[in-house]
C-alpha cells in the first residue's frame, strides 16, 4: 500500500486524477463479516489499519447490497477512494469493473472449484489496467486445511482438463495441466516440507515423460501398421503389375481396320456387327435372368487376344456387365443403355480400356514403389528406443524414495500422536497470537 500510494493513474477520458493510489483486492470466502463476533475481515483490516491504511480506504463488497450501491462502490474504487476492497468469490465476481488501479490480488483462503481461481484472478488479469505489472498471492497456514482445500483443486483441475483435451482413459485422471500444477506446488509448500515440494515437481514430471512415454508407444504401434498395410499394398500392386504386364504380351491391335471380335464363335471385323451381335446376346440373357439375381458369368468371346465374359445382373438397376478378368477390366452397362446404345460403342467402350492398360501398368508400379518407400521407412523406425527411458526411470526411482521417506513419517508422526504419547506429554502453552499478514 505505502509503496503505491503516490501513484497516479488517468481517468476515462486519458486526464490524470487528482488522487493518487493504487487498489489491492483480497479475496475472502470464509468468515465474512456477519453480527458482532470475530471474522478474517474485520481482523484483516484491524491489521491494515495499524499498520497506515487509512480505515475509510478499506472497504468490505458486502456493504454494497443494491446495484446503486456497488456502482458507487466501483466508482470510488476506480478514482482512488477505495485502497483496499474485500469480498468474497461469490460478491466479488462477473461485474466487479475495478481493474484500472488493480496492482495487487490476494487469495487469503482457496475456494472449492478451479473455475473460482480463475474468476478470482479475472478481476485484475483484464484490459484496461493501467499497471504494467501485477502481482497475485496466495497465502497458506502451515499445517491447516489449506492443504486439503489445494490438493481438491488439484485433483479437480487434472479432471477438467482431461475432460477438456478428451484424454480420459478408463475414468481415471493421471495428468494434469499448468495451472493444476500451481495448485499442487501451493498444495506442498502449505505442508512446509521441502521434500513435499520436490515431490510435485517429481510427480509432474513423470506424468509428463510418462505421456511422451505412451506417444512413442503410440508412434511404434503406427509404425507397425503403417508397415503391414504398405506391404500389402506393394504385395497387391506388384502382383497386378505382373498380371497386367502378362496380358500386354498377349494383347492383339485392334485400331482401325485391324479390329477384330468373336462373339460365342463368330468373327466379327466390324465393330458395327460385332455390337449387333452382343446386344442380342445379353438382351436375351437379361430376359432369361429372373428378377433380383446375379445371373451366372459366362464367356461369350474374345477381344484383342483376350477373352470377355459377360453377366446379366437384375439385383437393383437391371444391368449388363462385361469383364476381362486377368486384366481387371470391367465394364457396366444399364440395361436400357445397352439396349439403345450405339452398337459400335458398346465394343468401343472395352477397346478403350485395353488401350490404357499400359497406363494402368505405370500407375501400379509407381503405386508398388510408393508403398515400398513406406515400408522401408517404417522399418527403419520400428523398435527405435525412446530417448528419454533412462531420466523416466531415475525420477521414478526417486518418486518411490519420496514416497517412502514421506509414508514413514507419516507413520512416525501417527504414533507420535497416539493417545499413549499424548498422555505422556507436558501440557504446553497456547501459541502467542500474532500479526501475521501484511500489505
Amino acid at each position: 500500500h505505502h509503496a503505491t500510494r503516490d501513484d497516479r493513474y488517468a481517468d476515462d477520458h486519458g486526464q490524470l486524477t487528482q488522487r493518487p493510489g493504487a487498489l489491492q483486492l483480497v479475496f475472502c470466502d470464509v468468515s465474512t463479516p456477519a453480527g458482532d463476533g470475530w471474522n478474517a475481515y474485520d481482523e484483516l483490516k484491524s491489521l491494515l489499519v495499524r499498520r497506515g491504511v487509512e480505515a475509510g480506504a478499506i472497504r468490505y463488497m458486502q456493504s454494497a447490497q443494491t446495484d446503486q450501491a456497488k456502482a458507487n462502490l466501483f466508482a470510488a474504487c476506480r478514482d482512488g477512494t477505495v485502497a483496499v476492497l474485500i469480498g468474497s468469490t461469490e460478491t466479488m465476481g462477473v461485474g466487479t469493473n475495478v481493474q484500472a488501479r488493480a496492482i495487487a490480488m490476494h487469495h487469503l483462503d482457496a475456494p472449492w472449484r478451479p473455475a473460482d481461481i480463475e474468476q478470482r484472478d479475472g478481476r485484475i488479469l483484464r484490459q484496461g489496467n493501467q499497471n504494467p505489472e501485477v502481482r497475485i498471492l496466495r497465502y497458506v497456514t502451515e499445517g491447516s486445511f489449506d492443504t486439503y482445500m489445494w490438493q481438491t483443486l488439484e485433483r479437480k483441475a487434472a479432471f477438467i482438463a482431461q475432460v477438456t483435451r478428451g484424454d480420459l482413459p478408463d475414468r481415471d485422471v493421471d495428468d494434469i495441466g499448468d495451472q493444476a500444477l500451481s495448485f499442487a506446488e501451493v498444495k506442498a509448500l502449505a505442508t512446509g516440507d521441502p521434500l513435499v515440494l520436490e515431490k510435485a515437481a517429481v510427480d509432474a514430471d513423470v506424468a509428463r515423460l510418462t505421456r511422451l512415454e505412451r506417444a512413442h508407444q503410440d508412434d511404434q504401434h503406427r509404425l507397425r501398421r503403417t508397415h503391414d498395410t504398405a506391404s500389402t499394398r506393394a504385395e497387391r500392386a506388384s502382383g497386378r503389375a505382373a498380371q497386367i504386364e502378362g496380358v500386354l504380351e498377349r494383347v492383339v491391335d485392334t485400331r482401325s481396320d485391324r479390329f477384330a471380335m468373336t462373339v460365342v464363335g463368330h468373327r466379327h471385323s466390324k465393330r458395327v456387327d460385332a455390337g449387333e451381335h452382343l446386344q442380342r446376346l445379353m438382351a436375351d440373357r437379361l430376359d432369361q435372368t429372373p428378377p433380383e439375381t446375379n445371373g451366372p458369368i459366362v464367356e461369350i468371346g474374345t477381344l484383342a487376344g483376350l477373352t470377355v465374359t459377360a453377366q446379366a445382373v437384375t439385383t437393383i438397376d437391371d444391368e449388363i456387365r462385361l469383364t476381362i478378368a486377368d486384366a481387371h477390366i470391367e465394364v457396366t452397362y444399364p440395361a436400357l443403355d445397352w439396349k439403345r446404345s450405339e452398337p459400335a460403342n458398346l465394343v468401343t467402350r472395352l477397346e478403350r480400356q485395353i488401350q490404357r492398360l499400359p497406363e494402368t501398368l505405370t500407375s501400379l508400379q509407381a503405386e508398388a514403389d510408393t508403398a515400398r518407400g513406406e515400408v522401408d521407412r517404417a522399418a527403419a523406425r520400428i523398435g527405435a528406443p525412446w530417448d528419454r527411458a533412462e531420466g523416466l526411470a531415475g525420477l521414478r526411482r526417486r518418486q518411490g524414495e519420496i514416497n517412502d521417506t514421506l509414508t514413514a513419517a507419516a507413520n512416525s508422526e501417527a504414533v507420535e500422536a497416539s493417545p499413549a504419547a499424548i498422555g505422556a506429554m507436558p501440557p504446553s502453552e497456547p501459541p502467542p497470537r500474532g500479526d501475521g499478514l501484511s500489505l
